[in-house]
């Protein structure tokens, strides 16, 4: 904990699990967001916020004055994290507001259940969490009547439409090089709206309006279900882990978020009890419970920004192990054995030895699912629990993992989880979009514009990466292919692999006509320019650019593919951070052609061309 005066409204009850900043440096300046932009950028030329160095300030200004190897030495997926910045209450404003979000619902652009929930919290029975959603918009008159009536709105999403947002979110996913979301929360004074739970994500707390007293535990009591026959049901498939103390500093760190919890539940007493003010941040790692409320004498907003969420160790290797898995039995005849035909004579729990400090039950109760209860200590077996077969063949399966991880495919790992990042990431920012008109973007922006200049490539060019870290090389089925993010979509952000709640005849619905595609007449309503296009990107066997109309926003956008051939070209292009002129790159590498250099050295032009048509590359001039 820092040296400072410590309000009278924080209590600690474990100094072990939570760490205090109390920031004494004068006023720090509000969140004038084109400063903030011009700040993040740099003197690199980029576009906005386009290299991970510009993520590196943003988070910095996030934190501070915490540093960021302080926070990833202690915090992060740690313990609680909390600064105070009692001379500082403008340090958040100006990012997204209550007049946001009236702005939004005037403009119609709020959908129920998609980018807007109404919810009410009662304490009557131990706690419960009410969903008032209607249906389609949501209209603005009946939003703020059920806001004066004492609910709250959670606003998902909202660097959809807000500028701000989105600079800020699009610098944090190239410190973080992983997705990185926000909700917006605004509460009545003097109420709650959701149930203590724990989510599934890293969060970090902006107190923007009001003052809002939160909670944290470190987690609930075991066995302690609840008595409401209504909870099994309010469940959602993924969500039935259970609470549970946190041990030492390391946490729970769950891959799903938890049911909500009645307040008996609680492991009291909380671990941090704190009222967050304006310019104020909490952060929560993974698996931490908590609650909050408004205070008495002013409504609450705060936004939550998340990072983390499906980036663990577990969903690398679910990625690599299945074909980590083919591999091996291909390449080892031991995992191409037949099992024992009497396997299940001694594997299986009725066959397991019990544990020695756990219950074991003759049998299960008569209303059980067998498949649910595991635990080996619940049976008693007939066995042997030294069974020379079970000891067998346990080291024969140690054997077949073991061959296994040898052959896993980290790499290829690595590059899908990758690839599917720079797809669903944030656009590039457009610093040209960035005002204080008032005016709601209306989604279906694709960045653009930046320091660069497309145009006709030539040896003397200078060409470097647009974004850095914005695009990728990975080799598929025989194909280089080079995934980026210059064809993302603002209001595609965050919203997985399925569908939003309204489905796709909804979202087309959404877009501004501004956004749709118009194509100059001509031969097969092609342009002369996507004419040439399409002529180069079939000179060097490019493809994935024009794909389908049905399935070009499914798998079509930032994915190109290249003949093979041109790998270690591209190899070199995807990591040009610093502008190089492209004459002697393609004179050295086609100097070790196998064929005509001269036939060589067009081919790469075409595929620097292409390169740069798509907006991967930039000529820097």
């Amino acid at each position: 904990m820092e040296p400072g005066e410590l309000p009278a409204d924080l209590t600690i009850a474990h100094a072990d699990r939570v760490d205090v900043v109390v920031d004494e440096a004068p006023t720090r300046a509000p969140a004038d967001v084109a400063a903030r932009e011009r700040e993040w950028s740099g003197e690199s030329g980029r576009r906005a916020c386009g290299d991970r160095a510009s993520g590196d300030r943003a988070f910095e200004w996030l934190l501070a004055p915490v540093a960021p190897e302080r926070f990833y030495a202690r915090w992060w997926e740690r313990r609680v994290g909390l600064v105070l910045r009692p001379q500082s209450r403008e340090y958040y404003s100006g990012w997204f507001g209550r007049a946001d979000i009236d702005r939004l619902l005037r403009a119609g652009v709020l959908h129920y259940g998609t980018n807007i929930d109404v919810v009410r919290y009662s304490a009557v029975d131990g706690g419960a969490r009410e969903t008032l959603n209607g249906e389609g918009v949501a209209d603005s008159d009946t939003v703020w009547g059920a806001f004066n009536k004492g609910c709250s709105l959670q606003v998902l999403h909202p660097q959809r439409w807000s500028d701000q947002l989105w600079l800020l979110l699009g610098a944090l996913e190239h410190h973080w090089q992983g997705n990185v979301g926000c909700n917006v929360y605004l509460t009545p004074a003097a109420s709650q709206g959701f149930s203590p739970h724990y989510d599934d994500i890293d969060a970090f707390v902006l107190q923007i309006e009001g003052c809002k007293r939160w909670r944290c535990y470190r987690g609930v009591k075991e066995g302690d279900e609840g008595d409401d026959e209504d909870e099994e049901e309010e469940r959602g498939e993924g969500e039935e882990e259970e609470g549970g103390e946190m041990e030492g500093d390391e946490g729970v760190l769950p891959r799903f978020s938890s049911r909500d919890f009645l307040q008996r539940e609680l492991i009291e007493p909380p671990i941090l009890d704190v009222v967050l003010q304006p310019g104020d941040l909490l952060y929560m790692p993974r698996g931490i419970v908590h609650q909050a409320e408004a205070v008495d004498d002013h409504h609450s907003l705060h936004l939550t920004i998340s990072a983390s969420q499906r980036n663990t160790m577990a969903d690398f290797l679910h990625l690599a192990l299945p074909r980590a898995i083919e591999v091996a039995a291909e390449e080892h005849v031991l995992l191409r054995h037949s099992l024992p035909r009497d396997l299940f004579d001694f594997m299986g729990v009725m066959h397991a030895p019990p544990q020695p400090d756990a219950d074991s039950p003759p049998h299960l109760p008569a209303d059980s699912d067998a498949a649910s209860h595991t635990d080996p200590a619940s049976f008693k077996s007939e066995e042997p629990a030294d069974d020379p077969r079970r000891a067998a063949f346990l080291q024969r399966v140690q054997e077949a993992v073991r061959l296994v991880a040898a052959c896993g495919p980290w790499d290829s790992a690595a590059d899908q989880m990758a690839s599917t990042f720079l797809r669903s990431r944030l656009p590039p920012f457009t610093a040209s979009t960035l005002s204080s008109s008032g005016q709601v973007p209306q989604g279906g922006d694709k960045g653009g514009g930046g320091k660069g200049e497309r145009g006709k490539v030539q040896r003397k060019s200078r060409v470097r990466v647009s974004v850095e870290g914005g695009c990728r090389l990975v080799v598929e089925d025989g194909v280089a292919v080079v995934y980026h993010m210059m064809d993302n979509r603002r209001e595609a952000h965050n919203k997985g692999e399925g569908r939003d709640a309204e489905g796709e005849d909804q979202e087309e619905e959404d877009m501004d006509d501004g956004q749709e595609v118009r194509m100059a007449e001509g031969e097969e309503g092609v342009s002369t320019e996507q004419a040439q296009r399409k002529e180069g990107e079939e000179a060097v066997g490019c493809t994935g650019g024009e794909e389908e109309e049905d399935e070009e926003e499914e798998r079509g956008e930032g994915r190109l593919e290249f003949e093979l051939q041109w790998a270690e070209l591209l190899e070199q292009l995807v990591q040009l951070n610093e502008a190089t002129v492209v004459g002697p790159l393609i004179k050295r590498l086609s100097a070790d052609w196998d064929g005509p250099a001269a036939a060589a050295a067009a081919g790469m032009l075409s595929v620097v061309q292409v390169l740069l048509d798509h907006g991967v590359l930039e000529i820097v001039m």
